[in-house]
């Protein structure tokens, strides 16, 4: 089974989340947030961490970045450095400097997807 974990628990990650729990080939295993009131909001079961103390423990197959805008180009570059699959939200960068050097990481087997995937594919066509 794969384990998937959520970064940010804001209004889209209430996309991801049910979509995730749906698919019986996948588990939640963990969850992050460093505001306190969505803490609240969590899923009952999978762990709360940060970020990258959730990628060291978890080691999960892929990590959905659902945070502001103008985080997802830094935790994801800091994710996949770490080795993680990532699936990133849109915008993946605020400019398209930082947009270009997301095809320049070469991380061997590691995937990088984007948001428009998750609205058009089922989750069981994941290929993280």
């Amino acid at each position: 089974m794969k384990k998937a974990a959520v970064i940010g628990l804001g209004d889209i990650s209430k996309i991801h989340i049910p979509v995730i729990e749906a698919n019986p080939d996948i588990t939640l295993c963990a969850v992050c947030d460093n505001n306190p009131e969505l803490k609240e909001t969590a899923p009952e079961g999978p762990p709360l961490y940060g970020y990258r103390e959730m990628a060291e423990k978890e080691k999960p197959d892929c990590v959905h970045v659902c945070l502001p805008h103008y985080l997802h180009y830094p935790v994801t570059k800091e994710l996949v450095e770490m080795g993680c699959n990532v699936f990133c939200e849109k915008p993946v960068a605020s400019n398209s400097r930082k947009q270009s050097c997301l095809s320049g990481w070469k991380k061997p087997i590691r995937k990088f997807e984007s948001e428009s995937v998750c609205r058009t594919a089922s989750m069981k066509a994941w290929s993280c």
